[in-house]
């Protein structure tokens, strides 16, 4: 059997619905046994907050970003230049046999006609709808987004609850973020009968997006896609630590935790979400060296509004505290500019933030005179901790302080 060199091209304006709903991912599987897509093509003004989210689904898949300006409001341009390209492709690249024009839109009607007088196989790609009408009849073939974005039937009994709470314990297990390989594969030894397709998904990435309480996001260093889970931590300190309190704490009417976050604030640490903490790390890792206004203009371009230029300054600033940058100079003065950061790629990350957190938190605990209490220690921390190792940690950041103290 003959197989095909396949180009495809998406007007993501267009179909932003299907994109958005993993119309892409079901297409690829759709044409692997029909042969090789050797070139992937995405059109759209990218700095529009209507698909720019989109891009990191997109890019996992392979897809280069083509951006159109808008000169005219409410005119996708995008039109002209994927035209542009693909009879560029046509008539440069012989060796390309099919064309997947990915649209939504009747004008392209003439585009597929050419295609065809050229000896291409064309296969399009639209809502079903009066205009796809005489795109269809230009077409070897039409793929309906109606049918593509349908969802899976899920079966939502006990046997697909329990397939749930196995992806978010191991999770959990997993301090909370892992990526996707990874987290299949632990939840596969502890039961080696799991198999999200009895659940009515295709893969296990439309597994995980089905739970809520987990969220996946695309690692920046590799192409592997991330899985996470918000490790909330109850903040409520048992009795007996409160009897065995001062009475100048039972006092205090502030709780704890806020306390803490109080005496963290006043060095400058402003404590942000693991989630957002973690993303923002692998982006950054796999950042050139820059300077610190290069890193958090870039990551909020990454996240693209998603996070607050607050919430990005923050999250630089723990990196920066837990000394996981290392420094270089462009110039012989200092200045800001020509300082250098680059991210140190390890996986004890967590722990470290951790360990200096808690650097902090202890010496505004001892000048306060406060008592160190673990379980609201526990709820502030990044990491998972057994009571040793929480104990040791501990120890560890308490034997740190005396050292800066001496």
């Amino acid at each position: 059997m003959k197989t095909s060199n396949i180009a495809i091209f998406i007007d993501v304006e267009n179909l932003t619905h299907w994109v958005k709903h993993s119309g892409p991912e079901y297409l690829l599987d759709e044409l692997k046994e029909k042969g090789s897509t050797v070139v992937r093509k995405a059109y759209g003004n990218w700095s529009s907050a209507s698909i720019s989210s989109l891009q990191i689904s997109l890019d996992r898949l392979g897809f280069d970003f083509l951006h159109n300006f808008h000169p005219i409001r409410g005119k996708n341009s995008a039109d002209i230049q994927l035209t542009i390209d693909v009879m560029e492709y046509a008539l440069i690249y012989p060796d390309i046999d099919c064309f997947v024009l990915a649209t939504g839109d009747s004008d392209f009607s003439p585009l597929f006609r050419k295609l065809r007088t050229l000896g291409k196989e064309v296969i399009g790609v639209g809502p079903k709808s009066p205009l796809s009408k005489s795109v269809e009849s230009s077409c070897s073939r039409f793929i309906f987004t109606d049918r593509a974005i349908a969802k899976p039937k899920r079966l939502t009994g006990s046997g697909y609850n329990k397939a749930a709470a196995l992806a978010r314990n191991t999770l959990r297990n997993l301090n909370g973020y892992a990526d996707c390989a990874e987290l299949k594969k632990r939840m596969l030894e502890i039961d080696p009968t799991f198999d999200e397709k009895k659940h009515g998904f295709a893969n296990f990435r439309l597994f995980l997006e089905g739970i809520s309480a987990i969220m996946l996001t695309t690692s920046a260093e590799t192409d592997s896609v991330m899985a996470y889970i918000d490790m909330k931590k109850p903040t409520v300190i048992a009795q007996d630590k409160l009897t065995a309190a001062p009475a100048n704490r039972l006092e205090n009417k502030e709780p704890t935790v806020d306390m803490y976050l109080r005496f963290l604030r006043a060095r400058n640490w402003n404590c942000v979400s693991k989630p957002t903490l973690v993303r923002a790390y692998h982006q950054i890792v796999a950042f050139p060296p820059s300077s610190r206004q290069e890193i958090e203009s870039t990551l909020f371009k990454v996240f693209n509004s998603q996070l607050d230029s607050n919430t990005i300054h923050n999250c630089v600033t723990i990196f920066m505290k837990s000394d996981l940058f290392n420094l270089s100079l462009k110039g012989e003065a200092e200045l800001p500019e020509n300082k250098l950061w680059k991210m140190d790629k390890r996986k004890s990350y967590i722990r470290d933030i951790d360990f200096s957190l808690l650097s902090r938190l202890l010496h505004g605990v001892q000048e306060s005179k406060q008592v160190v209490d673990p379980s609201a220690i526990s709820s502030i921390l990044y990491g998972q901790y057994s009571q040793t190792e929480l104990s040791q940690l501990i120890s560890d950041a308490s034997t740190q302080l005396v050292t800066l103290n001496g």
